[in-house]
């Protein structure tokens, strides 16, 4: 595998942030970590993680608050594409974000929507092509049930099975979708998008007027697809997605180079790790207690968590620390 230097950063969960801080961090750590590469010739790039939740609100107690808008998240992508844009080296995965969209609302959501396609070097489908899509949410969801209608799932911190949210969005007629989506940048470009399945708590503050939207996938053994970029293979969960086992029921399962959770907070389930032998795990959560994990070429499936380097980039109240380490072939 390739020589990559692995950046996990985070926040204090304690305490609400703004966006300009949290965007300010990545923007620090990305400049270490691109130095990093410039002057070290073995290194071919690097992958930059943060956890769960990044760019959701906060109470004073630390729980997540609502999903953004969709203007919102608009804002945050265009912000993580300018920053990858200028790191090309790294890999940005910017934990994940739990979002609300309203179907509404779409009709004076295209132009945004359309600028923020183009913003990203992708063309727009057809305003008539784009309405349909947005309106098929009921019928896409029902097949989701269809394809997977014996999985339990979690929603509201509690199991209950995926017809639930289907009756709660058509009899109850709320027209909100929850998402909590992972996307990774590369090169000013969004290069890969995960869309978690195992919800917990997402519909926080919108629960009289949205649902839960797990993510989709193309076949009933297929949970969750794997990405293969600049050569790396990789196989990605959120939080709970971890703890259901949902990558562990991946074609990807046991044969990807790497394997990233972002989390709030979710326990290790080495049963559940995915990437094949000499591969590696990289689990960044809001604590920091997490890490990245080796995986030795052995039967037995054993791990060993890989040391880390902190870097105080700036300290002080918005305090902003990177944990690193270089993975790979020598």
């Amino acid at each position: 595998m390739r020589k990559l230097i692995i950046g996990r950063t985070y926040f204090p969960s304690g305490r609400e942030e703004g966006l300009p801080n949290k965007i300010a961090r990545l923007k620090a750590c990305l400049a270490f970590m691109s130095e990093e590469v410039r002057q070290t010739a073995a290194l071919d790039g690097g992958i930059l993680v943060a956890p769960e939740h990044y760019f959701n609100a906060r109470t004073e107690q630390g729980v997540v608050g609502p999903g953004l808008n969709e203007s919102a998240k608009r804002d945050i992508e265009r912000e993580l594409t300018l920053l990858s844009k200028q790191h090309p080296t790294i890999l940005l995965m910017a934990g994940s974000m739990v979002w609300v969209r309203f179907q509404s609302q779409k009709s004076k959501e295209y132009e945004a929507y359309a600028e923020s396609k183009r913003a990203r070097g992708m063309a727009p489908l057809p305003k008539e092509e784009w309405a349909l899509k947005r309106d098929t949410a009921p019928a896409r969801l029902e097949k989701f049930i269809e394809m997977a209608k014996d999985v339990p799932y979690a929603h509201q911190g509690s199991p209950q099975p995926l017809e639930g949210a289907f009756k709660t969005f058509t009899k109850e007629r709320r027209d909100g979708i929850v998402k909590n989506s992972a996307y990774g940048y590369l090169n000013g470009e969004r290069a890969l998008k995960y869309n978690k399945i195992a919800g917990v708590d997402e519909t926080i503050g919108y629960e009289s007027s949205a649902v839960f939207f797990p993510g989709m996938f193309k076949a009933k053994t297929e949970w969750s697809p794997g990405y293969t970029l600049g050569g790396v293979s990789m196989g990605v969960e959120i939080c709970a997605d971890h703890a259901s086992g949902i990558g562990a029921q991946s074609p990807w399962f046991g044969n990807v180079d790497l394997h990233v959770i972002v989390s709030d907070t979710v326990t290790n389930e080495p049963a559940h790790f995915g990437c094949k032998e000499g591969g590696y795990v990289i689990h960044a959560s809001i604590g920091m207690h997490d890490g990245v994990y080796f995986r030795k070429k052995s039967l037995t499936r054993e791990f060993e968590e890989v040391g880390a380097t902190e870097t105080w980039l700036e300290r002080g109240l918005n305090y902003r620390l990177l944990r690193w380490c270089i993975i790979g072939n020598e």
